[in-house]
């Protein structure tokens, strides 16, 4: 029924319902195409355009007429003749060449409206594109990859384990599995979007903050929109090999452990440590650019939530020490930019924590790969005579279905960094080490720790070749 004007035809066609004739039958025929939003929207627009068009004023003039009580005396009433006449065609009076124009014109207006209705839609409810969970960097040079969508479980203690969600036989079955089912909670965080004004940080009140919490940054973040952060490549500048590998979705994973670690202790400092390492990527720090991706993930819900548990277990301490009620975690979270490798990451975070808060650290948390345990247990923390007993490492392990090259990361892992920080403990005697260090501060900046922390002075020009001799103020 090409003319849409049997009842037939209107019974099936959502645009129609009620209505004698369309004013454009070609758009009512694409709008039976669409689904959801985009039927509702074209067949909206479609109704539109009828009702305003000679046919729907006449239509109007009917339905106008029939409701008045003129209808009893329809025979003797000038409306009648056109309330009662039959409706002209749509097409009547127009050229083929006429037509034609006013088809493609109609199709254009639909399309730009369901883009609308379509932008719309997303502004109420943003869709769920695969936002990657937990998951981190390969070690450099270790020719590791990481996907995208990886779900890392882990503990404090360091011990990870892996398991496909759903037992799905499929990698990439499983991967997207695992990313589908991240996604959620990662965009109800990213749809409440934080003010920064609304994010008061007042290092007056921190002065009662013990633990620190490091997260080490290993890239920098050159978008400005960070839309896709977690996915793109393009935002992010990395290294050859860290590219095609799907790192970004490990970069933000990191980030999130590190946030979530600090939400679960309202005692606790957030650190993001990393200077400007790469000369190609400009005077950009990774901690500012780690601090940038929280920000806009909206700290994953622990913007404006305190824990209740830990909340109440700590309030008679902050209360105590003459504070407010816990603080949220933006409101306890700092950047240190100039290390430039993990035992820099470490010691210039206890200095960047005694400047915040006025005093070091009585427990320190890393998050890193649980194969980076011995690294940051034994090597760094015996170098810097931290106790043991208040040193815990968060380890993330990847998936055993993920395109992780676990074993290939953990050669490079004891053959380059732990058997370097062996022979050099403090990574400035061998030649290796101080090179690597030299090579990642291209523009030549000053660290500033030598003022700020002069008690462990001697400790920050140390090089070795042995253990630091001196007394340090955590190691009592």
């Amino acid at each position: 029924s090409r003319q849409f004007g049997s009842s037939a035809s209107r019974r099936h066609s959502p645009c129609l319902a009620g209505k004698p004739r369309a004013i454009f039958p070609d758009i009512v025929r694409e709008c039976l195409r669409f689904r959801d939003g985009y039927r509702k929207a074209v067949c909206s627009f479609a109704s539109m355009l009828e009702d305003w068009s000679p046919h729907g004023v006449q239509r109007r003039a009917k339905e106008a007429f029939w409701q008045e009580d003129g209808f009893k005396s329809s025979s003797a009433s000038p409306w009648a003749a056109i309330a009662l006449q039959p409706p002209r065609t749509p097409h009547e009076g127009l050229t083929r060449s006429q037509l034609r124009r006013a088809k493609c014109l109609a199709a254009v207006l639909g399309v730009l409206a369901s883009v609308v209705a379509f932008q719309v839609l997303c502004l109420v409810e943003p869709l769920p594109w695969i936002v990657p969970s937990d998951a981190d960097e390969p070690p450099q040079g270790s020719g590791a990859t990481l996907p995208a969508g990886s779900v890392l479980w882990h503990d404090v203690g360091g011990s990870a384990a892996a398991a496909p969600p759903g037992g799905g036989t499929s990698a990439a079955a499983a991967a997207a599995a695992a990313a589908a089912e991240s996604a959620a909670g990662s965009m109800k965080a990213r749809s409440k979007s934080v003010d920064p004004r609304e994010v008061f940080f007042n290092a007056t009140r921190l002065q009662h903050l013990d633990h620190l919490i490091l997260v080490a940054g290993h890239a920098v973040v050159l978008a400005e929109a960070l839309d896709g952060i977690g996915i793109h490549d393009t935002a992010w500048y990395l290294e050859h090999y860290q590219r095609d590998q799907d790192l970004p979705g490990a970069l933000v994973g990191h980030i999130r452990s590190g946030v979530e670690a600090a939400a679960a202790d309202p005692r606790s400092l957030l650190i993001f440590s990393g200077g400007q390492t790469r000369p190609a990527a400009g005077p950009r720090d990774e901690g500012s650019s780690y601090y940038r991706v929280a920000e806009h993930y909206g700290w994953w819900g622990h913007s404006t939530t305190i824990n209740p548990v830990s909340s109440l277990r700590h309030r008679g301490a902050a209360t105590a020490a003459g504070k407010d009620a816990p603080l949220n975690v933006p409101q306890r979270t700092v950047t240190e930019d100039f290390a430039a490798d993990s035992f820099q990451n470490f010691l210039f975070s206890l200095c960047r924590f005694r400047e915040v808060v006025g005093h070091y650290p009585a427990r320190v948390t890393v998050v890193s790969f649980t194969f980076k345990r011995r690294r940051f247990e034994d090597l760094h923390r015996d170098a810097l005579g931290f106790p043991q007993s208040h040193f815990a490492f968060i380890g993330l392990q990847p998936p055993a279905w993920s395109r992780f090259d676990l074993a290939e990361a953990e050669r490079g892992e004891r053959e380059n960094a732990v058997r370097s920080f062996e022979q050099d403990p403090y990574g400035c005697y061998t030649p290796a080490l101080a090179a690597k260090r030299s090579a990642r501060n291209p523009f030549r900046r000053t660290t500033p720790y030598p003022l700020s922390c002069a008690d462990i002075r001697p400790l920050l020009e140390w090089c070795g070749p042995g253990f630091f001799p001196g007394k340090l103020p955590w190691s009592g």
